[in-house]
């Protein structure tokens, strides 16, 4: 059985842990993916001090859409 995190209000530190102690395949952002953008704005930005951003934005791109069967 999987386990998702949704990271959409995680902090930059807390989501470098979540990525390194559950895998990329296990991260989604927003696991509502259309839904409202309360806390959108501080994953965005956690994502954004990570080394490699778009690699983020892309992995949890696919997981949500894995998840979502989109």
């Amino acid at each position: 059985m999987a386990t998702w995190v949704d990271c959409a209000s995680s902090d930059a530190r807390t989501l470098s842990f979540l990525i390194d102690a559950l895998g990329e395949k296990n991260i989604v952002l927003r696991s509502d993916y259309c839904g409202g953008l309360g806390p959108l704005s501080k994953a965005l930005a956690a994502i954004d001090k990570q080394s490699d951003p778009e690699r983020i934005k892309n992995f949890t791109d696919k997981n949500s859409r894995r998840l979502l069967h989109l």
